[in-house]
């Protein structure tokens, strides 16, 4: 059967030379994670809205194991199930993003997303997120007793589940100190002897021993977790 010649299809008309080829990489490092689904809170047998309703994902995986293994299921908080005081249900805790989601899902008003959004920007740490100098080279540079280290972020990983953890890889520029230390007297033990000729040696002091070799910086790499960086580096 030959090709179609209807005119009654809908045509899209495209640039041959302009095809969308397939980005290639590892998802997390050169791709970036797809967008989550959007949590509407229902269960899918009763139709009823909770905030315990999770994703079918953890949901499932839940049910595989059927609670004989701890699972991680994001934003919520299990450490918090012993407190009776103050949470007095036999599950984990929601925490304070999947607490802000279920309320702006819920919001019938314009007042009500007014709100939400206030408190999202109170809980922002503007801060943080300020250089701490004006210096327009961004590199942190960290001061120790024998050297000074610049450092900056060159690429960064994110794991599974996404927005949840990820690792930046940062470079790590050494440039050592002189270490001329003060010149430190003999010890003066020609007290104890009877010569003349060992008190007048313990009087000389020692002269610094120079390196031939001139000090230089080098440079090296490591992986550190987000959460040890501070907000305006990243």
């Amino acid at each position: 059967m030959g090709p179609s010649t209807s005119t009654s299809a809908v045509v899209k008309a495209f640039d041959p030379t302009k095809t969308r080829e397939a980005r290639k990489g590892v998802l997390g490092e050169d791709l970036p994670w797809p967008l989550p689904e959007v949590n509407n809170f229902v269960a899918r047998g009763t139709k009823r809205t909770s905030i315990f309703v999770i994703p079918q994902v953890t949901l499932r995986k839940l049910a595989k194991t059927a609670g004989r293994r701890a699972i991680y299921v994001p934003s919520f908080s299990a450490t918090a199930k012993g407190n009776l005081q103050y949470w007095n249900y036999p599950t984990s805790r929601p925490c304070f993003d999947l607490c802000w989601r279920w309320l702006t899902a819920n919001c019938a008003s314009l007042q009500a997303v007014a709100l939400q959004l206030r408190i999202l920007w109170a809980s922002i740490r503007w801060q943080d997120m300020k250089p701490e100098d004006d210096d327009p080279d961004r590199r942190i540079v960290s001061h120790f007793p024998d050297r000074d280290e610049r450092r900056w972020i060159t690429s960064h990983k994110e794991y599974a589940p996404p927005c949840i953890y990820e690792r930046y890889r940062i470079s790590i520029e050494v440039l050592p100190l002189d270490d001329d230390k003060e010149i430190e007297e003999e010890d003066d033990l020609s007290w104890t002897s009877e010569g003349r000729s060992d008190r007048r040696k313990s009087t000389r002091r020692k002269r610094p021993a120079h390196s031939s070799t001139q000090r230089v910086s080098h440079l090296k790499e490591e992986w550190v977790d987000g959460v040890d960086l501070k907000l305006h580096e990243i």
